[in-house]
């Protein structure tokens, strides 16, 4: 069958084509050797927030994961506006005059508790269950909180100490990063008995 397209035409596309292809080509190359644009993830973007709101010795000690003290039902409201979806309890029952559980399931977050109630209460057990409790949440934003911060740094530390083998120093030091203060002395007895 003959080709009834006239050559000029015939010519043109292929013109076409060829420069479509080369413009494409070079385009390609070019992103490749373009440096990398850095993309403000949604992880930087929560903590940008969340780091705004006044909630009592707010710190971000790893990526994703949030500490405090107590924080207000309007401070829980800011950080589920915020994106966080978990949060950790550390006080017991006899520490708290209002359900908190309610507000913050009412806020679309999960909840749990983990009392820790003295320093009575800082050993491998609690620390191994804070552990999971940290796993569970599957690297979605999670606030951990007691009344100031010291009992969640305090239990980090045991963590890194007994569960992570690391060093009383760097065991303290770490628990520091999370808020340990106060308990620091009592801390250092647990991570150092056998």
């Amino acid at each position: 069958m003959k080709n009834i397209m006239p050559r000029s035409v015939r010519y043109a596309a292929l013109l076409f084509s060829c420069i479509t292809l080369s413009c494409n080509t070079a385009l390609a190359a070019e992103r490749s050797n373009a440096p990398e644009m850095t993309n403000i993830s949604k992880t930087d973007v929560e903590t940008n927030t969340l780091m705004n709101i006044n909630a009592i010795n707010l710190m971000n000690p790893e990526p994703g994961v949030y500490t405090s003290g107590q924080p207000s039902k309007e401070e829980l409201q800011a950080m589920a506006d915020a994106g966080i979806k978990h949060i950790i309890n550390l006080r017991p029952d006899s520490e708290m005059d209002w359900d908190e559980q309610q507000f913050v399931e009412s806020q679309g977050m999960t909840y749990s508790v983990l009392p820790i109630a003295s320093a009575a209460d800082l050993n491998t057990d609690n620390a191994a269950a804070l552990d999971q409790l940290l796993k569970n949440s599957n690297g979605e934003p999670t606030l951990v909180h007691c009344a100031s911060g010291n009992r969640i740094g305090a239990v980090i530390a045991v963590r890194e100490g007994k569960l992570n083998n690391v060093g009383v120093e760097q065991a303290v030091e770490t628990g520091k990063q999370w808020g340990l203060t106060k308990m620091e002395p009592h801390v250092r007895e647990v991570l150092s008995a056998p």
